[in-house]
């Protein structure tokens, strides 16, 4: 049986940049590392950038699909 490890969340805003430039970098665990070569020091930024938009979801029982009154 296979299980998942745990993952870090990556937005909205859960990691210092340079906590997530090192585990893109120099990954913990399974993921790949992502060197310069195919993902620039200013695409890592944009990505970070980006992630930093992403507004926090609503909590489940905010969200009426999942409530099974």
């Amino acid at each position: 049986m296979l299980t998942a490890a745990p993952a870090s969340k990556l937005a909205p805003g859960s990691l210092p940049y340079p906590a997530f430039a090192l585990q893109v970098r120099t990954p913990r665990l399974d993921m790949p590392a992502y060197r310069k070569e195919f993902v620039s020091d200013q695409e890592l930024a944009d990505i970070y950038a980006y992630l930093l938009t992403v507004k926090p979801s609503p909590a489940a029982k905010d969200i009426p699909l999942l409530k099974f009154d």
